[in-house]
């Protein structure tokens, strides 16, 4: 009976508590491990965000700032001008869908004109924002977003109009389309919970924010920006543990074999010694008692090896994937993190709805050759259009179609390192407009091939992998498409084909 016990006692010590020490400390080790990729998912996730949500911003500051310079001369002689200034704010609205509206205020913040009439007249010198550009004479964003009558969330973006000798004559103000800044989010991660605060820590706008978010204990990841005082949040889900399981078991079993081999080891010492010290007393039952032990050393070992063996079987057939079988077979390497894609970009959910009108892909062409022709001068690269004499009707959107070409120009001149030739041609083909780019870069494989409008997928140290995926669901919405036909060192060819109107 006490050796008994004392079997139990060291099985309890040898094998019982080192594996739920060994299995929990494991296990605590994976989680973490596990939680800290999350939070640099949503550190990645939080950048990606950042980076266009600022893009955005500076695009609209840029825009308003320039629209309030154009304004500084007819405002000087209104009403002479009033058709020119409402006409100028209405084809800036139109031409750009994130605004809601455009506006022109005095510098007692009355509003003279507007894209919408109902608030012409409206006396605005209250307001935070007002106040703001008034004192600093710098262009003011919004701290909070505001609902107007006709339900539009909207973040006012203000600028003042200045006069040659640096006084304030007027004010332009864009009402930012919050919905517009959230399909953008949507399109780059569709299903994470976002949260824009300002820097009194008041929510501005979000995306997939649950009821009540306000006052429920929720961990956030928080990004700050660094163009206005704001930050950006991600929401962290709780941790889904059940794709580990394999794993978890794997481990415990890893402990409970290896405690098992130190139990049997510690009573193979003790077997010895007993026998050992009762050598003197019986030759034969020494014999026994070493027979015993072989009998029952076999044993112990046999029974844990095909237990584990049966059980790597059972999980191997039940995880079917390259990393799960890998880890099956080496049994000290954990089971790998599987990732989940979803749109993210960041591009893009439904799509944005954008307001197409008919234009010559000729003109679009002359707007932004300067850009390229500057582009390719700072890159040695030597520059050749063709497009012919007739107009090529196309019906899109002007800045988002500006938009692909520079991005599929910028990556043609960053392919070719020293010198080359970037040549743009465009032809009719039947019932469609082909835009084709064509570089002498590095090229691509045909894996990378395969690969380039997958979203997160680049090639550069500091790219974001959603460039060439937002081009193509860009050219899509307008009902073209874009194909890519490259070969390692010779060179990439880009082709745009658009429905001729």
């Amino acid at each position: 009976m006490k050796i008994k016990n004392m079997k139990v006692f060291l099985y309890v010590i040898i094998v019982i508590i080192p594996t739920i020490i060994l299995t929990t400390l494991g296990i605590d080790q994976r989680i973490d491990s596990i939680e800290e990729e999350e939070n640099d998912h949503l550190r990645w996730v939080a950048s990606i965000h950042k980076q266009q949500f600022e893009q955005l911003m500076m695009e609209s500051t840029t825009s308003i700032e320039i629209l309030a310079l154009s304004l500084e001369e007819l405002l000087d002689n209104h009403p002479l001008h009033l058709d020119n200034i409402e006409r100028l704010l209405e084809k800036t609205k139109n031409a750009d869908p994130r605004y809601g509206g455009l506006y022109v205020l005095d510098s007692k913040g009355i509003l003279l004109y507007g894209t919408d009439k109902t608030f012409v007249g409206a006396n605005l010198i209250n307001k935070d924002y007002i106040q703001s550009v008034l004192l600093t004479q710098n262009t003011i964003v919004s701290d909070n977003q505001v609902t107007l009558s006709n339900e539009l969330n909207i973040l006012p973006i203000v600028a003042p109009i200045l006069d040659s000798h640096s006084n304030t004559v007027g004010i332009v103000m864009a009402h930012i389309r919050v919905d517009y800044l959230v399909n953008v989010m949507n399109i780059l991660t569709p299903d994470q919970t976002i949260l824009v605060n300002n820097i009194n820590g008041d929510p501005v706008f979000g995306m997939n924010l649950p009821e009540n978010f306000k006052t429920q204990q929720l961990e956030w990841s928080e990004t700050p920006l660094e163009m206005l005082p704001w930050s950006i949040l991600i929401l962290k889900e709780d941790t889904n543990l059940s794709p580990y399981l394999g794993g978890f078991i794997v481990i415990g079993l890893i402990t409970f074999f290896l405690s098992n081999v130190c139990y049997i080891i510690a009573q193979y010492i003790m077997l010895v010694r007993r026998a050992a010290h009762e050598k003197s007393q019986n030759e034969a039952q020494k014999l026994e008692l070493v027979g015993t032990l072989a009998a029952s050393t076999a044993h112990e070992i046999r029974n844990p090896l095909t237990g584990i063996k049966g059980l790597i079987q059972l999980l191997s057939e039940k995880y079917k994937s390259e990393d799960d079988q890998l880890y099956f077979k080496v049994i000290d390497k954990e089971v790998e993190r599987i990732n989940q894609i979803v749109s993210e970009f960041l591009i893009l959910g439904k799509p944005t709805v954008l307001k197409t009108e008919t234009l010559d892909l000729r003109n679009i062409l002359d707007e932004i050759k300067p850009l390229i022709q500057s582009e390719a001068n700072l890159y040695n690269v030597v520059l050749s259009c063709s497009y012919p004499d007739r107009p090529l009707l196309i019906s899109s959107a002007k800045d988002q179609l500006k938009q692909v070409i520079l991005n599929i120009t910028k990556n043609a001149f960053e392919s070719m390192e020293d010198e080359g030739t970037l040549a743009i041609d465009v032809q009719l083909k039947q019932n469609k407009v082909a835009l084709t780019i064509t570089d002498t870069g590095v090229g691509m494989s045909p894996e990378e091939l395969t690969h380039i409008f997958q979203p997160f997928y680049t090639s550069k140290t500091d790219g974001t992998g959603l460039g060439l995926v937002v081009c193509k669901r860009i050219i899509q919405s307008f009902g073209g498409q874009i194909s890519i036909h490259s070969q390692k060192n010779k060179g990439t060819k880009v082709i745009i084909e658009l429905p001729n109107i």
